[in-house]
């Protein structure tokens, strides 16, 4: 799992996110999207580990903890 990363870097993978799916092709609901701009505006940061398994996406095992705080946010 590794160290979790800086709140700098989480913050600005999930901007980088959010603009993803802004462009419509991720096939998740807009709510999702705006959950996590919200998060942002917020400064609610997920802890994220630096080290997982990756899958098909690139991303899957590290931000598998964003969920936790949409959820209990």
């Amino acid at each position: 799992m590794g160290a979790p990363l800086d709140a700098q870097t989480v913050r600005a993978v999930m901007a980088l996110r959010v603009k993803d799916f802004a462009r419509g092709h991720s096939g998740i609901r807009l709510q999702t999207a705006q959950h996590l701009r919200d998060m942002l505006n917020r400064g609610i940061v997920p802890v994220v580990p630096e080290k997982g398994s990756v899958g098909a996406s690139g991303d899957l095992a590290p931000w598998r903890t964003w969920p936790w705080c949409c959820w209990q946010g």
